[in-house]
Order: C-alpha cells, then sequence, then structure tokens
C-alpha cells in the first residue's frame, strides 16, 4: 500500500495494485498552500519506508508545513514521482527490499537533479551512506532513532535550499536570456550606426562627385581638342599625342568612377534594397561588366561560389559596383596578364558572407606604387556599401597594396531588409 497525500482536492489517496480510494483528510498544511508564496512543489516531500508506522509518524510531523507524500518501497516512490511531479525533498530509509534508499536517491539524482536527497540509517549502514554523501547523493543522512526538532528544521532548511536553487536557476536564465537580448540589441545597434555611417560617407561622395564630374567633362573636352590640334598641325609629335591619350584615358575613368559614385549616392542613401540574388549569375554579369574595363585587358577572371551561399540577400547594384572596384584595385597591383578569382566564400555565423577577390600571382615584394585616385575612391565606395550592409572591407596586406581584397555583408541570408 501507497498513500499519497493530494493537496489539490485535500485528499489523501491510497494506493495500492494500481486500484485508488480516496479518504476525507483536511491537512494542515493547506494553511501554507494557501499562503501562495511560493509554488506548491516547492514544498512536496516524499517520505518513502517499508514500515508504515515510521512513515505515519515522520508525516505527522511534517504535515503541517509542507505537502507530504508517502511510499512503503522505491518502486513505489518511483512510481508516485512519475504521476505527482517533481519533490522539493526526499527521505528515505537504507534498508528496504528489493532497492536500498542510497540506490533510490541516486535513481532520483539521475531522473529530477534538483531534489534535496536524504537517508535515515542504523549505525550498521554508515559506510554506503557517508559513500553517497561524498558523491553528492545524498544531501543528509540521520541516524536513528531521529530528533523530531531536528529532522523539522533540517527538512525546513532542504525546502529552502530547494527553493534558493530554484530561484537561482531562474535568475541564470533570465540573465542568460538578457545577454542574448543585449546582444541582439548592439548588433542591431552597430548595424544601425554603420548604416549611418556609410549613408553619411555616400551623401558626402555624392556631393564630391557631382562636383567633380561637370569639371572631368570640360577637362576632357580641351584635352580632346589640343590632341586633335596637335596630332593635326605635328603629326611628328607622338609622344605628346601619347601622353595626352594617356591622361585622356585616366580622366575617362575617372568621370566613370564618379558617374558610379553619383549613382550610388543618389536617393536611398540610408538604406538599401536586398532581394534574392543568385551569385554564380550575379558574378558572370559582373566579370563581363569588367571585361570592357581597360584593366581587364588579357586576364582572365575565375568564379568560384560555395554550395551554401549560392544565392544570397543583397543590394545587387550596390554590391556589384563594389565589386568591380575590388577588381581594379586588386588588377591594379597584380602582375600584367596574370589572373584573379572572385570567390563566395561559406556563410560564417548569423548568415555573414564573404565576397572576396584576390590575385592568382603572388607579386614581388618590391615597395608598390602609390595607388591611382580613382583606385582609392573605388575602394572607398566598395568599404561604403559593405557598412550600408552591416558589413565591412577587409584589405590584404594592407590598404596600400590590396593583392586581396574582401566584401564582408551581415545578415545575406535574408533575416533582415
Amino acid at each position: 500500500m501507497v498513500r499519497g497525500a493530494n493537496f489539490a482536492s485535500l485528499q489523501v489517496n491510497f494506493w495500492q495494485d494500481g486500484a485508488v480510494s480516496t479518504s476525507a483528510i483536511t491537512p494542515a498544511s493547506d494553511r501554507t498552500r494557501a499562503r501562495g508564496t511560493v509554488p506548491i512543489n516547492s514544498r512536496r516531500v516524499l517520505l518513502v519506508d517499508d514500515q508504515a508506522d515510521n512513515l505515519e509518524v515522520l508525516s505527522t510531523l511534517l504535515e503541517d508545513d509542507f505537502e507530504v507524500h508517502v511510499a512503503l518501497s522505491a518502486d513505489r516512490a518511483l512510481e508516485v514521482a512519475s504521476h505527482v511531479g517533481d519533490f522539493a525533498v526526499i527521505i528515505t530509509d537504507q534498508r528496504m527490499p528489493g532497492m536500498t534508499g542510497v540506490q533510490l536517491l541516486s535513481e532520483f539524482g539521475r531522473r529530477s537533479p534538483a531534489t534535496i536527497r536524504m537517508v535515515l540509517t542504523a549505525h550498521s549502514d554508515l559506510h554506503p551512506i557517508v559513500a553517497a554523501v561524498n558523491e553528492g547523493s545524498v544531501y543528509r543522512m540521520f541516524l536513528k532513532p531521529w530528533d523530531p526538532a531536528e529532522m523539522r528544521a533540517a527538512v525546513a532548511d532542504a525546502v529552502w535550499l530547494h527553493q534558493a536553487q530554484r530561484s537561482l536557476a531562474r535568475l541564470v536564465q533570465q540573465q542568460a536570456n538578457r545577454k542574448r537580448e543585449l546582444k541582439s540589441a548592439l548588433l542591431s545597434l552597430r548595424r544601425s550606426q554603420n548604416q549611418l555611417v556609410a549613408s553619411e560617407r555616400m551623401s558626402t561622395l555624392g556631393r564630391f562627385s557631382a562636383g567633380i564630374t561637370h569639371n572631368i567633362r570640360n577637362s576632357l573636352t580641351v584635352m580632346m581638342h589640343l590632341v586633335d590640334t596637335v596630332a593635326a598641325q605635328q603629326p611628328a609629335e607622338t609622344k605628346v599625342v601619347d601622353a595626352a591619350g594617356r591622361a585622356f584615358e585616366t580622366l575617362e575613368a575617372l568621370l566613370h568612377l564618379a558617374n558610379d559614385v553619383s549613382s550610388l549616392a543618389r536617393g536611398r542613401q540610408t538604406t538599401i534594397t536586398r532581394v534574392a540574388v543568385p551569385m554564380t549569375t550575379f558574378l558572370e554579369r559582373t566579370r563581363k561588366t569588367f571585361a570592357a574595363d581597360e584593366l581587364a585587358v588579357g586576364r582572365s577572371v575565375r568564379i568560384t561560389v560555395a554550395s551554401d551561399a549560392a544565392v544570397l540577400w543583397l543590394d545587387n547594384e550596390r554590391v556589384a559596383k563594389a565589386i568591380l572596384a575590388l577588381l581594379r584595385a586588386v588588377v591594379r597591383q597584380s602582375p600584367a596578364g596574370s589572373p584573379v578569382e572572385v570567390i563566395v566564400h561559406p556563410l560564417a555565423s548569423g548568415g555573414e558572407a564573404r565576397l572576396e577577390v584576390r590575385s592568382l600571382v603572388v607579386t614581388p615584394t618590391h615597395p608598390a606604387a602609390p595607388l591611382p585616385a580613382e583606385i582609392v575612391l573605388g575602394l572607398e565606395v566598395a568599404r561604403i556599401v559593405a557598412e550600408s550592409h552591416g558589413g565591412r572591407l577587409v584589405i590584404s596586406p594592407n590598404p596600400e597594396r590590396p593583392e586581396s581584397a574582401e566584401l564582408v555583408l551581415g545578415a545575406a541570408l535574408g533575416d533582415e531588409s
């Protein structure tokens, strides 16, 4: 027979061979439950002993302050626990048929680690219990005969410890949740800050490019007239004509870049428009655009796309201009005719994408020539595009010598737009 107090109905249930009968009892512990200060299961105590008289004495001692359940064997105790739920404290006799008290508490430790576990024993049972205490599966032991006042105080301490552990666990979980929320908020704030900084830079560059575009066009018109005049009047001055032609090409490239900057800066300065972009197709189009550039003559561009980055969410117009700027910068620093590669790396944590442009030929270690103004401006455009996507621009080995340039874009899986 197993007796268990069910305080939801203020009755005591008698368990025997699967059958349940009830006897009306009004336990004094309903006063504690009525206070509503703690969840009822945090004051739930399970008593286990194969001697009914021992259970009667101990339950009478504790039922005024706790919700008491009793079981006459270890197997019944596990059954009651499965039926009732978690217990704050379990107190068991050591010597019982089938399973000892220490074995029962070890099983409880596996099933309900938060339950405070105590054992009652005679002097001859000390060795296994001391070992269990040392191993942590038993919180406290009592030698028979036990003192009622000491027992009541010990159970109260155990219930308090159980409540404290539950409160600490909840606090730790709350702190973990707050830490995640804070991290998410900080990440969002950084992204917003990057976008605002990128917007300001883009606006500044837009105003700058709009101002110089007109001057460049005027300079090109004058240079074309001078070149035509020199070529017509002094055909032998081929060096002058060639030098003027190279200067003309440089101004044309700068004009092209200024137009790109103006296009990026015009409208949509504070936001970007992300769409799902198949990266292989996107990079093939970018490669064809680059093929028309003077720096692309005699060079091959290899494209490699990781399988998990086959489709990315990004502003394809802006990213295309950034990739073109990186291609021009890397090609400018690599040996003539050497191949380059555009790589879309596997996605990093949080859906961060990495688009790298690198030279496939190691350049000599001699000091690199200063980058032309149009290349520097192009890299700044790429940096702004990366920051507007919540990312960054990484250049190796250094900004003055871009043998590899990596466009890092945040949230490229479409979790933000």
